[in-house]
């Protein structure tokens, strides 16, 4: 387009962007957004074919001038406290009701889980609280007064120390999601326990009625802000877990400021609670005439509908959401599109990790579909030998265990736990095979879309199947002489052992990569591959060793939290059933068997990643070592070459190197 043209295209919006700069004060931020995003537009395009223009000189002042009008600091308001609380608040929550959500379930399972954890074990409330409150709460139930607790301390002193823990606990829960967003869910499990367990102590009282009059009192509004506390935890744990087309520190960034704003609407509500605490539950509140029920009714009514979250936002409020959208994207702008990913590329760790997870997004739907034809299986299998193997080892450790001879315990424990071995087994090489599988076929170019189970098996994953089966093979028999060697070294001398159990530690870790050199190379045999990964992962020892630390804590809670509901509900099964009617039921026991064989499907899933981990550090450390590219593309340099020769799009240059030789 010749620059006449261009200007003749856009002088109106040009025109339009010195006015909106001049009325910036009386501008929507929505119209400030969109006019920024035009002249930016207009000055990449001009900078990119007219780089000496004046026309550009001119677009580069006025996309400053706006940048500056939207990024300076404005006067606020006299009243952006009260729209603060009143819209920006409630548009911040209505944002992350997906969090609230996912907060919310996880704290109604973990009070589930707390009640039947002390319908099973009456001194479970002991070991969740501790033994000094309980002796207390005792000590009160015989008194007559359950409630007194909260007649313990002086109105004044009460408030502050419960205002101040309460909203310690909500900081703690947010600050969790440092460790990712799983640590911040770990911490609302732990207080839902808490209520849960402490519930069912009153109600094997009879003092559940009463419990829940009284502490409701406060607590629905300390229940809310823990779990909007989760909600917060949450967003700062998928900032950086979970960056999307953003820079991992960006992403970060934004998640603690999405963070940070859905916890600071916790505070009102625990100083409301708090002073309801201090100074109304602590009264015997069912002698309290109606119209204190209705005040305190409608005092907790109007916070939580200042805050309420699930109230769609106005036009206003919309406009002004969609310009918060904007600016972010005019800060963060990094668009991506859904590339291959290179294997074969030199990262860093948040690189590497950004790959991964930018993989497994892209895949997930193949990988979940072929996991359920592999894992799905093996997962029942397993979860059937572990519910028999627990329930067999309860029953003996609540019978004459100790008189059981070995022949017989062997023969009542030994079947079930063979059954989860080989089953791990098999899911192992499963989880191998299909992994490297879809990264080899990925590499390759292959299609994701209707690609069949059958297909992929023949062309890809048969053979890497029978590769993982060797490398195994293999892997036992060095484990096996890394044994031995070490049981004869501490047999020699214990004192070896101060050597010999770091210097495994060391030699073990480049292991790691042992499966991704031997599984995305067709022409590398198993101890070629061996050697490749010793010398690579020596030579990223530090890089390996990060990346393996922080992937393993990942999959660690991840896997405790899967697994836990199934392994409670078992051991609920176990020890419940002399005592509680019900819990021996097929219907529960159809309910257990389901719960544990989804935690060990997802157990399995959980795992996916991991293994990806290694294989992007893998492409890395062959690129920074090898230049694995360089060299591919050398060693078929002259097939380039050969096959460019007869391009019609040559000929010019064939025709001047022929007159070039005639001359």
């Amino acid at each position: 387009m010749k620059e006449q043209t261009f200007i003749r295209n856009n002088i109106q919006k040009w025109e339009r962007a010195e006015t909106v700069v001049g009325q910036a004060a009386t501008t929507s931020p929505a119209t400030l957004a969109e006019v920024y995003v035009d002249i930016t537009g207009d000055l990449s395009y001009a900078q990119t074919h007219y780089p000496d223009s004046q026309m550009t000189v001119y677009l580069n002042g006025l996309s400053v001038a706006l940048h500056n009008v939207i990024y300076s600091n404005r006067r606020e308001p006299a009243r952006r406290f009260i729209t603060y609380w009143t819209r920006e608040m409630p548009l911040v929550l209505y944002d992350a009701r997906k969090l609230l959500l996912i907060s919310l379930l996880v704290f109604l399972a973990s009070v589930l889980v707390g009640a039947l954890s002390q319908m099973a074990d009456p001194s479970y409330c002991r070991l969740i609280m501790g033994d000094n409150y309980m002796d207390m709460t005792e000590a009160n139930i015989a008194n007559g007064k359950p409630m007194g607790v909260y007649g313990a301390m002086p109105r004044m002193s009460m408030f502050g120390s419960i205002t101040l823990n309460n909203i310690g606990v909500a900081i703690r829960v947010f600050v969790m999601g440092l460790f990712t967003s799983i640590a911040s869910g770990l911490m609302l499990f732990y207080n839902g326990v808490m209520m849960g367990c402490f519930s069912e102590y009153f109600a094997q009282r009879g003092l559940l009625g009463m419990c829940l009059s009284t502490t409701m009192l406060h607590g629905t509004l300390e229940l809310s802000a823990i779990i909007i506390a989760g909600a917060a935890g949450l967003a700062l744990g998928n900032g950086w877990l979970f960056p999307g087309t953003y820079t991992r520190l960006s992403s970060f960034r934004m998640g603690a400021k999405r963070g940070l704003k859905i916890i600071i609407s916790t505070v009102p509500m625990f100083i409301v609670a708090g002073f309801i605490e201090s100074f109304i539950t602590r009264m015997d509140y069912l002698l309290l005439p109606d119209r204190h029920h209705r005040a305190v009714g409608r005092l907790r009514a109007v916070l939580l509908r200042l805050l309420a979250p699930a109230r769609p936002p106005s036009d206003g409020q919309a406009a002004g959401h969609k310009a918060n959208r904007q600016y972010l994207i005019i800060t963060h702008i990094n668009c991506s599109t859904m590339e291959r990913i290179p294997l074969y590329q030199v990262r860093n760790f948040g690189e590497k990790f950004n790959a991964t997870f930018d993989f497994f997004k892209q895949t997930w739907k193949v990988l979940f579909r072929f996991s359920l034809y592999l894992l799905l299986p093996l997962s029942l299998l397993q979860t059937v030998g572990m519910d028999e193997y627990y329930s067999t080892a309860f029953a003996m450790s609540t019978t004459n265990a100790g008189e059981t001879d070995p022949v017989t315990l062997l023969s009542q424990m030994g079947a079930p736990l063979l059954v989860v071995i080989l089953a791990s087994i098999v899911a192992t090489v499963a989880v191998f095979s299909l992994v490297y599988s879809m990264m080899k076929y990925y590499r390759q170019g292959g299609a994701l879309d209707g690609l069949t189970f059958k297909a992929f098996w023949k062309e890809v994953m048969g053979r890497v199947c029978l590769r993982v089966c060797l490398m195994m093979l293999f892997g036992t028999l060095l484990s096996v002489l890394a044994c031995t060697l070490g049981g004869v070294l501490a047999y020699v001398t214990p004192f070896s052992l101060i050597v010999t159990i770091p210097a495994i530690l060391v030699f073990a870790l480049p292991l790691a990569l042992w499966a991704p050199a031997y599984l995305l190379e067709d022409d590398t045999n198993v101890i070629d591959a061996l050697r490749k990964s010793y010398r690579y992962g020596m030579k990223t020892w530090g890089s390996l060793f990060v990346l393996t630390l922080v992937m393993s804590i990942i999959v660690y809670m991840a896997s405790c939290i899967l697994m836990m509901p199934g392994m409670i509900m078992i051991v609920i099964k176990v020890l419940a059933f002399p005592q509680i009617e019900g819990f021996g039921s097929m219907a529960y026991a159809f309910v257990t068997f389901i719960v544990m064989a989804a935690g060990m499907f997802f157990n399995w899933m959980a795992m996916l990643p991991y293994l990806i981990a290694f294989g992007y550090h893998y492409g890395s450390a062959a690129e920074k070592i090898d230049n694995v590219t360089a060299a591919d593309d050398i060693a078929h340099f002259n097939e380039m070459g050969d096959n460019n020769v007869d391009d019609p799009a040559l000929e010019p240059v064939h025709s001047e190197i022929d007159d070039f030789e005639k001359l």
